[in-house]
């Protein structure tokens, strides 16, 4: 890409990156904004799928957000919608995950969300098309991944991740200073969302 950008004369030409991630890490981005910080990133497609093990809903809430902190200007998973096989199938992997699953197997036949699903809508619930991430800091020991969202309304909203030893409901509400609803569990994914 750097090549390309500064040898091959397509730096003029191209407006934007996308990015998947089948390789590498969110990380790269940054590396890529570093090098080309007037051209956005776009993460356009990322697929789950039945290699996944573990809380699934935080690694994927965990992707929103290291991509966005990231410079990722969206977050597009991919298949849309697949049947109970993981079909259509035309190359790539044999076991990835849709947004969506339909079973045509039973009449009707049925859609039911994923887990993709669910950490699209959790997000997309309090971060409004057009908002523009701002700073969100933790101390270097916190295990808590997050990332915070300024809407056009100015509502602010900082979503969080985490998976690990501690309990989840007593790291969130100390990081938002507030008392958290969470259940006592050792993973979460939650937003907290501050009204304008």
């Amino acid at each position: 890409m750097q090549h390309l950008q500064k040898n091959g004369g397509a730096g003029g030409i191209l407006s934007r990156h996308a990015t998947h991630c089948y390789g590498g890490s969110p990380e790269a981005q940054t590396k890529l904004h570093d090098h080309f910080p007037a051209k956005g990133i776009w993460l356009t497609e990322c697929s789950g799928g039945e290699w996944q093990k573990g809380n699934l809903l935080v690694a994927q809430a965990d992707l929103i957000i290291e991509t966005t902190r990231n410079w990722g200007q969206s977050v597009v998973l991919w298949n849309l919608a697949l049947d109970q096989n993981h079909a259509p199938h035309l190359g790539g992997c044999a076991d990835c995950r849709g947004v969506v699953t339909i079973d045509h197997s039973k009449s009707p036949a049925t859609v039911t969300p994923t887990v993709d699903f669910t950490a699209l809508a959790h997000t997309s619930n309090f971060v409004a098309p057009g908002a523009l991430r701002i700073d969100s800091t933790s101390s270097e020991e916190s295990p808590l991944k997050h990332v915070a969202f300024r809407n056009s309304d100015d509502s602010r909203c900082l979503q969080g991740a985490y998976c690990g030893l501690e309990d989840a409901a007593r790291l969130w509400s100390s990081a938002v200073r507030s008392n958290s609803a969470l259940a006592r569990s050792r993973a979460f994914i939650s937003l907290y969302n501050f009204p304008n």
